[in-house]
């Protein structure tokens, strides 16, 4: 038969090792069972391997206990909360009657209202660069931004430099005013400043047929947003139409 030595720590390390357990605090019972043997512990004398046992024991409920907290505060928040507070959606603006609105502003007034708006936007991202552009900026910097990419006559040299993302925006604001055929023409510039900075394109000759043929197809879009951006007079600009909507939004 073999014979197992009981190890018996020196006094003060039972102790020692039971205050430390004693120490730690938690509430409600689940503990109950852990604190009972904890307590014969110190008067029994118990050998330093169940000692660490028991220790091992607490930290396991503890860590559990802590998991179980975490949990229940992750599940008082409204995640639903933080997702509304980044969407800022714009205000209803009842856009059926923009056109009767616009057909009573002058273009020009209309221009230099929407380029205030907006050069009061980028004084508000110098002095805060956290601050970020409403819908009633956004829309008076992109109908300024139409009227002179497209129709100012320099549509060439304009096209060449807007990024992609830009004509997506321009698209969107022009279809939101109402002026539904703006925006089908910008989707077409997309594809025409595409076809310009392709590898094909860019290895012809500037002076043979393919660039002619490329130049007269940009003259012929820059017509054609003349003409749809005028054909209803005020009634269809965008800037008055922008005016409008963005009148709107403020009142």
């Amino acid at each position: 038969m073999i014979k197992v030595h009981h190890i018996i720590p020196p006094e003060g390390q039972v102790s020692g090792l039971v205050n430390a357990v004693e120490t730690i605090t938690l509430q409600g019972n689940e503990l109950a069972p852990i604190a009972a043997l904890t307590g014969g512990m110190g008067e029994n004398g118990p050998n330093i391997l169940i000692a660490l046992a028991m220790l091992a024991a607490v930290l396991l409920v503890l860590r559990r206990m802590s998991r179980k907290a975490r949990a229940q505060k992750s599940a008082g928040q409204d995640p639903g909360v933080s997702f509304a507070a980044s969407v800022e959606i714009p205000p209803y603006v009842d856009t059926s009657n923009l056109a009767a609105v616009a057909a009573n502003i002058d273009p020009d007034e209309a221009v230099v209202r929407l380029s205030n708006t907006w050069m009061g936007a980028r004084k508000k991202v110098e002095a805060n660069p956290l601050y970020s552009p409403n819908p009633n900026e956004c829309i008076a910097r992109d109908a300024v931004e139409i009227e002179r990419i497209f129709c100012s006559g320099h549509l060439p040299r304009y096209l060449a430099k807007q990024p992609a993302e830009a004509f997506e925006r321009f698209a969107k604001t022009a279809q939101m005013l109402g002026a539904g055929r703006i925006a089908d023409l910008v989707i077409e510039a997309r594809s025409l400043a595409s076809k310009g900075h392709s590898p094909e394109l860019q290895n012809l000759p500037r002076k043979g047929e393919e660039w002619a043929l490329f130049r007269k197809e940009i003259a012929d879009l820059e017509t054609r947003f003349r003409s749809a951006n005028s054909a209803a007079g005020n009634a269809g600009r965008v800037v008055t139409l922008a005016d409008a909507y963005t009148s709107q939004i403020a009142a």
